[in-house]
């Protein structure tokens, strides 16, 4: 058994140390901590013959120990016995305080049925008295306990309401902190936004500049490739007045420049129906002044040897057609233009285009880069194995509509200066074998 003797005196000692040697494990309990460590020393603190190797024998077989601490004692026995002293009061009964004391201080620490047995002497009744120390003790106790709970209920309430509030406030943080982002990251957006929108509209601004000028360009260029070929038709109009006037001559003469008048108002009528052409106008035009120059000449020189008679025909007359002119007096031929189907790569001046189309007289070509009218250039075409080369003056040029973004943006006019006719023609006659 487990049984706790409070009280280490006559009777405390002598019976905790008996009961130890009967088997059973005994905890002795005393106030007096000098008397606690004489006994764990091996000493005694009263004469009691043999008791020391009693003491001793139970004490190192651990079925005998001593302690200070009420605690400790009532949680080891389920027998408890009190052994203290009661020293007589004046009247000379029986001091019970400590036997009382005991009794509450069992109370206050017992958690588990408990048989409390009163050895010291005492008189009747004491037991009633014990009983109702440990109730009271444990009444007490459960009030403490009750108040205990009640508090430890309230501060778990408000540990709860605490972490509830600590929660709620990391969550306002967390919710605070992902506004701060997203308020960030749009206004992140939308200043991108305003500096693509600034970009945007400056590159805009510069697309617009350089159309206007672009329009500015191409209508002086227009103006001026206007008034060349309003030019030409002037002295076109001169020259056919003058061969009309001369058309008053001898029927003869005269029937024989009807033809040509003929020829130079069909080429009238369709240069007025091409006239948004500046530049095929002006060089037709030119080839159709030295025409009429030449058929002016030719008719002066039939009524100057009718009116000198047959003797001046056969010589001066034949002499003069036979004989060779000068080139700014040769007739022209009339160049037939030739649209390609498909685009041909050449080079203006090294710089790589395509070809539109070509004539002896001239091309229509797609550059990269803006030309420069009136000036001289080199084309140069690939003819099976062979380049054929011309030069010319660009007599007018312009930006292509909706061409923003391709290679080549820019069509123009050239007009040939020196070229090889009988290659012009023969790449012409292949490019139209290959496309039919």
């Amino acid at each position: 058994m487990r049984i706790t003797i409070f009280g280490s005196g006559y009777v405390g000692l002598v019976t905790g140390a008996c009961l130890a040697d009967a088997g059973n494990h005994v905890v002795c309990v005393d106030t007096d901590q000098r008397k606690i460590d004489l006994l764990k020393q091996g000493g005694m603190p009263i004469h009691e013959p043999g008791l020391d190797a009693v003491v001793k024998r139970n004490f190192d077989a651990g079925r005998l120990r001593f302690t200070s601490s009420a605690q400790e004692g009532v949680r080891h026995g389920l027998f408890q016995l009190i052994a203290v002293g009661t020293p007589p009061d004046e009247d000379g009964s029986a001091d019970l305080r400590y036997v009382l004391a005991v009794a509450r201080s069992i109370g206050e620490h017992m958690t588990e049925y408990k048989v409390v047995i009163t050895k010291s002497t005492v008189p009747v009744g004491t037991a009633d008295k014990v009983r109702h120390a440990v109730s009271a003790s444990l009444a007490a106790r459960q009030a403490a306990v009750d108040a205990q709970s009640a508090v430890d209920a309230r501060l778990f309430a408000s540990e709860t309401e605490r972490a509830r509030m600590v929660r709620a406030s990391k969550d306002a943080e967390a919710r605070a902190e992902s506004a701060i982002r997203e308020r960030d990251a749009l206004a992140a957006e939308l200043n991108a936004a305003r500096q693509a929108a600034a970009t945007a509209q400056a590159d805009f601004d510069a697309r617009l500049t350089a159309s206007e000028a672009e329009r500015v360009r191409m209508e002086e260029a227009s103006k001026t490739a206007a008034a060349r070929a309003d030019e030409a038709i002037r002295e076109r109009d001169t020259l056919a007045a003058e061969l009309n006037a001369a058309g008053q001559a001898p029927a003869a003469a005269e029937m024989g420049s009807d033809a040509r008048l003929d020829a130079i108002e069909a080429d009238r009528t369709r240069m007025e129906l091409a006239w948004h052409d500046a530049e095929s106008r002006a060089d037709e035009a030119m080839r159709q002044r030295d025409e009429i120059a030449k058929a002016l000449r030719l008719l002066q020189l039939k009524v100057a040897g009718k009116k000198k008679g047959p003797q001046y025909k056969d010589v001066e007359l034949t002499s003069l057609l036979e004989a060779p002119t000068l080139p700014s007096e040769q007739a022209v031929r009339r160049a037939t233009r030739h649209r390609l189907s498909s685009a041909i790569d050449v080079h203006i001046d090294g710089d790589a285009g395509e070809l539109f189309d070509l004539s002896v007289g001239g091309a229509q070509v797609l550059c990269p880069k803006q030309p420069d009218v009136n000036r001289l250039v080199t084309l140069s075409m690939k003819a099976d194995r062979n380049t054929v080369s011309c030069e010319g003056r660009i007599v007018w040029a312009w930006l292509e509509p909706h061409s923003h973004g391709r290679k080549l943006r820019y069509r123009a006019g050239i007009s040939f200066t020196k070229v090889d006719e009988a290659a012009i023609e023969s790449f012409i006659s292949k490019q139209s074998s290959k496309e039919t």
